[in-house]
């Protein structure tokens, strides 16, 4: 989706990424040209097929079919607790699991948790995700706000078994992306049976329904209220866990890799039976 998103690609053209939106442009024209020469083209969502649509010449043979989520992700929902219950020693923790680009906002997140520390929450924010577009300015924020890493932990890499353990320390999944073609690991939290604050940008709202809380991912206070309003309601939190499970039981890989064949299937048989 970053490819026909020319908003966020603005972004990394004001972050002096020239090189970067070079290669957005040159793989946006090389995809177009893709889609508009296939037979069949197979979408992620109903987002992505509107928004990828609108710069088509020809609408070709197109269906929708959302990814899987792995069962590995699947927990039982935590209990939850008043936010008395959490201590420094022993605070309640918020997970962001994403590569550290521009568009995936890392930067106003921790601003956000740096603000509900100064107003005094037990809270400790773990990010998980491989350098990308924003890893400077994530490193200079990240340095400036927790010099001493009291309260905002860093991964840059961590296996599936490793996520799932995560997953199960965590009490709050955050995702702050603008940019999406689905939010793998949106849906793995979801599975995870974790409560979720969530960006209410592209295609996430899709995703996550009304099993969140959405923010503006560009405004610290915005994203900040949000927080707070999960970390003072244990019943919201397990309400929302609740119900992001029950979502994310939709998704399967069987079903994608199902849909996926049939769809391919199809086209092909309407190709054969032109030629």
């Amino acid at each position: 989706m970053l490819l026909f998103n020319f908003r966020e690609i603005r972004r990394h053209f004001s972050a002096f990424q020239i090189g970067i939106v070079t290669k957005l442009l040159i793989l946006h024209i090389v995809q177009k040209i893709t889609f508009n020469r296939a037979q069949g083209v197979i979408y992620l969502t109903e987002y992505g097929k509107k928004q990828i649509g609108h710069y088509l010449k020809k609408s070709p043979n197109s269906v929708v079919v959302a990814h899987g989520v792995n069962a590995q992700f699947q927990l039982p929902a935590k209990t939850q607790f008043e936010i008395t219950h959490y201590t420094q020693e022993n605070p309640f923790v918020i997970i962001y699991t994403s590569q550290i680009a521009l568009y995936k906002h890392q930067v106003p997140v921790m601003q956000a948790v740096s603000l509900l520390k100064n107003k005094g929450y037990p809270l400790k924010l773990l990010i998980v995700g491989e350098p990308y577009t924003g890893t400077k300015i994530f490193n200079e924020t990240r340095k400036r706000i927790d010099p001493q890493e009291r309260f905002i932990g860093y991964l840059n890499h961590a296996s599936q078994n490793q996520l799932v353990q995560l997953y199960q320390k965590a009490d709050l999944f955050v995702f702050a992306s603008s940019c999406e073609s689905f939010g793998i690991t949106l849906l793995e939290a979801m599975s995870a049976s974790l409560p979720i604050t969530c960006s209410n940008r592209s295609v996430l709202p899709e995703i996550l329904g009304d099993a969140g809380v959405y923010f503006d991912p560009e405004n610290p206070s915005d994203i900040a209220t949000t927080i707070e309003k999960l970390i003072n309601s244990p019943k919201l939190r397990t309400n929302l866990a609740k119900k992001a499970r029950e979502k994310a039981m939709q998704y399967s890989w069987q079903k994608c890799a199902y849909e996926t064949f049939s769809f391919i299937s199809k086209v092909y048989n309407e190709w054969h039976k032109q030629k």
